[in-house]
């Protein structure tokens, strides 16, 4: 689909399953494969290839993402002003960023999950969150951290161009 596989806009406690989004080859072209807004969903054992973003939350806090496979998108998982997520047990695949986590979230929950051949395997901000046992391969850039009080922990960074790169936002 050229537009949003799936779009969740003010409604909760929403799930999907073995779910199955083909976008667009070019992602630029394509819009999210699952776009939730203000909106808390369960997607597991679900595909999502080609298109901009595989799963994109928008203030989306309390969702869980796990067992999913993510190819080619420009970003695999994009959280959005989200916060107390869990991102767990994903491959994601040839992405610009694997999981990319952004705008001041809080408590989120990043386990698990393996990346490859990506720009940047995990990219975050915010605080107070929990990054471990991620496995981060052939990758530009393993991971990038910024933030404060987040536990970053039994990661495994291996064959990347860079492993960590660590930072401050004013």
């Amino acid at each position: 689909t050229p537009t949003s596989g799936v779009l969740l806009r003010d409604v909760n406690e929403s799930a999907f399953e073995n779910l199955s989004v083909s976008g667009t080859p070019k992602p630029m072209e394509g819009f999210m494969g699952l776009l939730s807004s203000r909106s808390q969903v369960v997607v597991q054992d679900s595909t999502f290839v080609d298109g901009r973003d595989g799963i994109y939350l928008h203030r989306a806090g309390g969702s869980v993402l796990r067992n999913n496979t993510f190819r080619s998108n420009r970003f695999g998982v994009h959280l959005m002003y989200t916060s107390r997520t869990l991102v767990a047990n994903n491959e994601i695949h040839n992405e610009s960023v694997g999981v990319i986590v952004m705008t001041r979230p809080t408590g989120n929950l990043d386990a698990g999950n393996r990346v490859s051949a990506t720009r940047t395997g995990i990219s975050t901000v915010g605080a107070d969150s929990y990054y471990a046992e991620n496995v981060l391969t052939d990758n530009k850039w393993g991971m990038t951290v910024s933030g404060t009080g987040s536990l970053y922990t039994r990661n495994t960074l291996v064959d990347n161009t860079y492993g960590l790169r660590g930072s401050s936002l004013l």
